[in-house]
């Protein structure tokens, strides 16, 4: 061929090449080199844990069904990955004297899978898209065309963090929550200070709620009401997030325990102590969650549209803002399309309580220490909204219960400058108990009904969904050498591959979840947690007339 192509007597390297060809063949060889390492890595990293999930499959008549597809996705991966290389080298803008000897058949046969592809892979998750958008309102209107009262308004029950805020933007935050339009007297704020010092914050707090400043100590839990809205504030040992938010759950789960004898119409709302809700935010998230007619009121979880806000733009911000419309209204409108939202953030999430209550063990354990892996350190210590969405998902009989709500609005505080937005990225990597690492896993975890063990039909509906997340580090990596590698090689694995996953990064959903450390907790929350509330009838969250009038002869009692 290369005879062919040159003139009698003249080798092919003998003509030399012009500067420009040398320059552009080096700096494009560079760019190859890098995509051929993210290749090797991205290659390497889904085989792991698909890996992993095939060793991990449960014991059952389904646990071939999962090593099958698991071997089916590794051959399909594979296979993808490989065209991926010539794909690259005949489409790249090469020297004539390179591109010459590309067979022109096999240049034609893979630009036409190229294009028809990635159109494919970019207009299918589109088409879930559109129709999540189309099929549910988007827009700061009221869904529900009745007036809510406090008698036919679900009680909810609110949960804000709170740590080293500014006390202007935390009063903001209160004030939007009171200025909803849903009956005060159904809402009950939670303001869980992580620190139990009466610093200025926590006084200056007290004293816009109403409480007078005469004290020389006050008690660790304050009960107030202002405007009409109960209010409880609380200060905790300094722990992080997650723990301040597991005090307050057993703070509200003994305020509430002879509520939740009799009803199951209790919802928990998590938000950050910076964001502003929409004044319909808190009604439409309850007429999805309960007030739809017709609807089954099985809904488990939900979370809403976040953007964020800012005094004054600048390019930083506005970037943010992008990142935030892109991220909630195409990556998990197109997961809520497919079954169920794969992140369920702090900032804006509302729960069904009873479902969270039995769930609550699980998500509030620590268990880094019995880590085997790396895989099972990814999986079960998340950030705490990754872990919540987990434990969910797992508990989930059907699909679309954990879905994202379209009409329920929430703006959250923007970093303004690029030092400060330099310092909320390393904040994430660095520091330990709230958000540690940004990291992207392959998991396995359900996506539609469970069935107790023993059963003859077991659920083969799988499906492919976006996934990433936070890693914790509950666990104090220095106090031991396996716990210190993983922790090293966290870092590691960050600093090199966070750029691979960020566009794309799939999983394989599945129930093949027993492993070391979760085995006993998911069997558990999938015989005595979730399922419990889909088997009580449909109008279980509103009291019937004989439980209302058996209640009212208790209470003449």
């Amino acid at each position: 061929m290369l005879s062919m192509r040159t003139t009698a007597g003249d080798s092919p390297f003998d003509v030399p090449w012009p500067v420009k060809d040398v320059v552009y063949v080096a700096i494009v060889g560079s760019v190859m080199l890098a995509a051929l390492l993210e290749w090797i890595l991205w290659l390497l990293v889904f085989l792991y844990c698909l890996v992993k999930v095939s060793q991990k499959a449960s014991h059952g008549q389904d646990r071939w069904a999962v090593r099958t597809l698991c071997v089916l996705n590794m051959i399909f991966f594979i296979g993808m990955r490989l065209v991926f290389l010539p794909i690259m080298i005949v489409t790249l803008p090469l020297p004539s004297r390179i591109v010459r000897y590309f067979p022109e058949e096999m240049v034609t046969v893979l630009q036409y899978f190229a294009f028809w592809s990635f159109a494919g892979l970019l207009t299918i998750p589109w088409l879930f898209c559109v129709y999540q958008l189309v099929t549910h309102n988007i827009g700061r209107e009221r869904k529900l065309k009745t007036v809510l009262d406090e008698h036919t308004a679900p009680k909810v029950v609110v949960v804000m963090p709170c740590y080293n805020e500014a006390p202007e933007i935390l009063l903001r935050t209160v004030d939007s929550l009171v200025d909803c339009e849903y009956p005060p007297s159904c809402l009950h704020i939670f303001l869980s200070f992580d620190g139990d010092q009466e610093n200025e914050l926590y006084l200056n707090t007290i004293k816009r709620l109403g409480v007078p400043i005469t004290l020389e100590k006050y008690p660790k839990c304050i009960d107030v009401t202002y405007r009409s809205c109960r209010i409880t504030v609380s200060r905790f040992p300094h722990g992080g997030k997650r723990s301040c938010q597991k005090r307050t759950f057993k703070l509200i789960d003994k305020v509430y325990a002879e509520y939740l004898r009799r009803n199951d119409n209790l919802f928990l709302l998590f938000i950050d102590s910076d964001c502003i809700l929409d004044r319909v935010c808190i009604q439409n998230f309850m007429y999805e969650m309960e007030l739809k007619p017709g609807s089954e009121r099985n809904m488990l979880a939900m979370t809403g549209v976040i953007t964020s806000t800012t005094v004054k733009n600048t390019l930083i911000t506005v970037l943010q803002d992008m990142e935030y419309i892109h991220g909630q209204l195409f990556e998990r409108s197109v997961e809520s399309g497919c079954g169920a939202v794969t992140c369920l953030p702090g900032a804006l999430t509302i729960l069904r309580f009873s479902a969270f209550r039995k769930m609550a063990k699980f998500y509030f354990a620590d268990k880094a220490e019995q880590c085997d892996d790396l895989f099972d350190y990814g999986k079960c210590h998340l950030g705490e909204d990754r872990w919540l969405t987990h434990l969910f998902m797992i508990g989930a009989k059907k699909r679309y219960q954990i879905q994202m709500n379209t009409g329920a609005f929430c703006k959250t505080e923007a970093v303004q400058s690029f030092k400060s937005l330099l310092k909320q990225r390393r904040r994430f990597h660095h520091q330990r108990g709230v958000h540690a690492d940004r990291h992207k896993t392959l998991e396995a975890i359900p996506n539609s009904s469970h069935h107790p063990p023993g059963s003859e039909h077991y659920s083969n509906d799988w499906s492919i969904v976006l996934h990433h997340g936070h890693i914790d580090h509950h666990d104090k990596p220095e106090d031991n050498e396996s716990a210190r590698w993983i922790h090293r090689s966290l870092i590691m694995l960050e600093l090199v591959v966070n750029g691979i996953f960020r566009s794309k990064a799939w999983k394989i959903q599945d129930h093949a979840i027993s492993d070391h450390v979760c085995h006993q907790s998911v069997h558990e929350l999938d015989l005595y947690g979730v399922r419990d509330i889909h088997s009580q009838p449909e109008n279980v969250g509103r009291p019937t007339r004989g439980r209302r009038e058996s209640r009212r002869k208790d209470n003449s009692k």
